[in-house]
């Protein structure tokens, strides 16, 4: 495990915290949008399915050249390909422009998914999870304040100078990432430094005395009743080999994000229909101001009460708890009866989604080797990116051409099959091998394992 100093975590909060931010500015405008453009719910849907086709391509891709070189590259990347994708789209004249706009923004990706691999490079998994609570803490307060702020721009000075306003701030984020520290030291890396420097790291000069010895390379050893990291992650030849447990997971990411992006595609055009007269610029206003106060229950829930929760009633507690509340609040969407009943709905969607999507990450990495977690993000990514393929084209579609509720209730059942899928993940996690105790190290001069106080006293 890498040590870094502690403001490095809290750079990378910043950094995901400013993503959000600025992705955040023209979610909610979507609709508008494309709407402005003489289209429909269908199209808004063929939308965020280009978005993710690009960024379901990429994403594995990118997670092996995490991987391989590293965490911040992939960041800078990413902010770069954010920025120019919105001065493109704030420069659309049509349609098939943002089209275009959304592949870009698909393929080069965004930040989030590195900087949960970013985490699980530095901390050890006893306290993965709570680093994971307060990077979704920085995931929500981004998600706070961007639709607020890209909402008051849009109605005093129009979604393009909106997209200009977050093409910059991508600018000044990129700026910030060179003084973020890399998280990563493999094999790959070990080995392009030895050649440069003639001198083998320490790993590496142990694995070959041990091999010219004739001895097998030591492994770590596992949990009784469990495998060895070796064994779940990797077979020979260093080709990844993970447990039926992350793919298991993988099917639970596929059917949340077929219910998030869905929701994400039509609420907009489901307040344009039930509650505002057809009045698309009251409406887009409206999502921006549910988004933001949607953020705040999710940011209270991460600080203060997620931790807490899972200490009372365990991983697989909040799997169903969560399951069960996101299940229930959309079933009531498909009966619809104010605009601030629709709020308080939103809210408990973000209460479950919160629980969950938390314990998602907590166990997904306890079930790939620490070196392997760029890779395995890319694969999660890889399934998100189906159901944002499928999830709002299809519902979109049945939304303007079968029934304007029923999309909720299918989305209901999906989400209820996502909690079943996750819980049988966390139910087998228990057969995982404990993560290897840090190694010793030179972390002298204030370079320590990131560690929060709270850790660090337990």
């Amino acid at each position: 495990m890498v040590r870094v100093a502690r403001s490095a975590i809290f750079i990378l909060y910043f950094v995901v915290f400013v993503d959000v931010f600025q992705l955040s500015f023209i979610w909610p405008l979507v609709p508008q949008i494309v709407q402005g453009f003489g289209k429909g719910p269908t199209e808004i849907g063929l939308l965020s399915s280009v978005a993710a086709i690009g960024e379901g391509l990429a994403s594995p891709i990118l997670g092996m050249i995490a991987d391989r070189f590293g965490r911040k590259p992939i960041f800078m990347v990413a902010m770069a390909g954010c920025c120019l994708a919105n001065v493109w789209t704030g420069f659309a004249e049509d349609y098939n422009w943002l089209l275009v706009g959304r592949l870009f923004v698909g393929i080069l990706g965004g930040t989030p998914p590195v900087a949960a691999a970013y985490i699980s490079d530095v901390t050890t998994a006893e306290e993965r999870g709570e680093y994971l609570t307060h990077y979704q803490a920085a995931f929500f307060l981004g998600m706070m304040a961007g639709p607020f702020v890209g909402g008051l721009i849009n109605q005093f000075a129009g979604w393009r100078i909106a997209c200009f306003s977050s093409a910059g701030i991508c600018a000044l984020n990129f700026l910030l990432l060179f003084w973020l520290p890399e998280s990563l030291q493999n094999a790959e890396s070990c080995s392009s430094c030895c050649r440069r420097s003639k001198k083998a790291p320490p790993a590496v000069a142990a694995a070959a005395a041990a091999t010219a010895e004739g001895q097998p390379e030591a492994q770590p050893e596992a949990e009784e009743g469990g495998s060895s990291p070796a064994s779940s992650g990797s077979s020979k030849g260093g080709k990844a080999h993970w447990s039926s447990a992350m793919w298991i997971i993988g099917g639970a990411v596929f059917l949340q994000n077929v219910c998030f992006t869905s929701l994400e595609a039509l609420s907009t055009v489901y307040l344009q229909d039930h509650y505002f007269n057809g009045d698309i610029d009251e409406a887009t206003f409206f999502w921006s101001i549910s988004l933001s106060v949607v953020a705040v229950i999710g940011l209270t829930i991460s600080l203060f009460f997620y931790t807490r929760i899972v200490k009372c009633i365990t991983l697989k507690g909040c799997v169903l708890l969560g399951g069960i509340v996101c299940a229930v609040a959309l079933l009531v969407l498909g009966f619809p009866t104010s605009r601030y009943v629709f709020l308080v709905q939103l809210n408990f969607i973000a209460l479950g989604e919160n629980l969950v999507g938390t314990s998602g990450f907590t166990l997904l990495s306890l079930c790939v080797r620490p070196d392997e977690v760029g890779i395995a993000m890319g694969v999660m990514n890889m399934f998100w990116n189906a159901a944002s393929v499928v999830g709002p084209l299809t519902m979109a579609y049945i939304y303007e051409h079968v029934d304007r509720n029923l999309p909720w209730y299918i989305l209901a059942v999906v989400r209820i099959a996502s909690m079943c899928f996750l819980f049988t993940a966390a139910c087998t996690a228990k057969k995982l091998p404990a993560a290897a105790a840090p190694p010793a190290g030179d972390g002298a001069g204030g370079d320590i394992v990131a560690r929060h106080p709270d850790a660090a006293a337990a």
